[in-house]
């Protein structure tokens, strides 16, 4: 046994030339209903005593990422959510959107090429999400694409209609809600900028396609 109450699918290994320790993992742990903790330990000895804790005081229950050189935490006060972020696993900071945005969840996208890319859903969207984009390290947020449209998963979870195209960094595709309809925007340059999709005048046979994207 390693440790007791650890939330579903948010433990994480540790990861060479970041963690000062190979054999070191991170773990969310469960404290109630509503609070959480941040714990670092190694593998083969996860004592009270050789326990870390990186952030001080208790975070959100399912709140913990740990992606590349970033690790991601919530802490809700009055009822509003407060992200904070460690680069290169140093002291956390609060995550700093553009002025008043209100944020009321967020997913990270993406953390590849120093840059962290977020969907954030602000107090007035319920369908959609704005994408943000950060400096290297992560603390420093502006406004890359609004209105991304998003649906339920089967389980519950939050989907997000952005695609990252494989094998092709930078390059994403992002379904938005604009005047009751929904175009496909396409950035090469990991959301600095965006243009519509352009649908093909003709498909594989050569016949004429009429679509719009």
């Amino acid at each position: 046994l390693v440790h007791e109450r650890v939330t579903p699918n948010r433990f994480y290994w540790s990861k060479m030339g970041l963690d000062k320790e190979p054999g070191l993992i991170h773990l969310e742990t469960s404290v109630s209903e509503t609070q959480a903790q941040y714990v670092t330990c190694k593998l083969q000895n996860c004592s009270e005593a050789n326990k870390g804790k990186p952030f001080p005081g208790y975070i959100d229950p399912n709140s913990l990422v740990v992606q590349d050189e970033y690790v991601f935490v919530q802490v809700s006060t009055g009822g509003r959510p407060v992200y904070y972020v460690s680069y290169k696993r140093e002291a956390f900071a609060p995550m700093k959107l553009p002025k008043y945005t209100l944020p009321k969840d967020m997913h990270v996208i993406s953390t590849d090429e120093n840059r962290v890319v977020a969907a954030v859903q602000e107090w007035n969207q319920n369908d959609t999400y704005n994408l943000y984009v950060s400096e290297a390290r992560g603390v420093f947020f502006t406004l890359a694409l609004e209105n991304v449209m998003s649906s339920i998963g089967p389980e519950g979870n939050i989907m997000i209609d952005l695609y990252e195209v494989a094998g092709i960094k930078g390059m994403f595709l992002a379904n938005k809600k604009l005047e009751n309809q929904v175009k496909t925007h396409i950035t090469y340059n990991k959301g600095r900028d965006w243009r519509l999709l352009q649908a093909p005048s003709a498909d594989l046979r050569g016949n004429d396609v009429h679509c719009v994207l």
